[in-house]
């Protein structure tokens, strides 16, 4: 070998054994299945597949660039109850709600991660405190706020009426808070309703007369 130069070691990925980045995947059972495009994965991931009731697919560490499409079949002796959504058991073991929708007996997800799915249920509404303030009170300060607690999935819709006309709502991820910026052309007593739901449905109405 001459001097100074260096070998290069090739590895081969099988993709017998192997997730290759620019191939598409699909696959179903009678009770899931899974589809993933084309350079969903960044590199060759090792093929672990799982169908059924729970599938998986990889470790839920693996990186991905592409959300990849899960399905899971609703047990038929539950198909009359409602409520359902899917979630992501990460890396960390908790699990990750999934924006989903229900179809013919199925519900259907999409997420930009790997490893397990399950099939959950919510039933429970989202809970809304106002923040400094109740019904029957007079509103001076510039903002009024909620703070909105939603645990199993995630805020989907959130509305606020004043005499029932709309207005605008600000969300703050961080302290789960919704904020309005009273408008100094709001003047007098007023009727305000505030209408949050989730991902499955669930909603609360919030009610009461305030003066501005």
């Amino acid at each position: 070998r001459a001097s100074g130069t260096k070998s290069t070691v090739k590895t081969y990925f099988s993709p017998n054994a192997y997730f290759m980045p620019d191939s598409a995947y699909s696959f179903s059972h009678e009770s899931s299945f899974m589809e993933l495009k084309p350079h969903t994965f960044y590199q060759p991931v090792l093929k672990k597949v799982l169908l059924g009731n729970n599938p998986s697919i990889s470790a839920p560490s693996t990186a991905v660039q592409l959300p990849m499409e899960v399905g899971i079949k609703i047990p038929v002796d539950k198909t009359l109850e409602n409520r359902w959504f899917l979630t992501r058991t990460k890396s960390n073991g908790r699990e990750s709600a999934i924006d989903s929708r229900v179809s013919s007996g199925w519900v259907y997800g999409e997420t930009k991660g790997v490893g397990s799915f399950q099939l959950r249920q919510d039933n429970t509404p989202p809970k809304v405190t106002p923040l400094g303030f109740s019904t029957n009170q007079t509103i001076t300060q510039k903002q009024m706020k909620w703070h909105v607690v939603e645990v199993l999935t995630e805020l989907k819709d959130y509305d606020l009426f004043i005499d029932n006309q709309w207005h605008l709502l600000e969300f703050e991820r961080k302290g789960n808070y919704l904020i309005f910026n009273t408008p100094k052309s709001l003047k007098g007593k007023k009727a305000v309703e505030l209408v949050v739901s989730d991902q499955c449905g669930n909603k609360t109405v919030w009610k009461g007369t305030l003066s501005f």
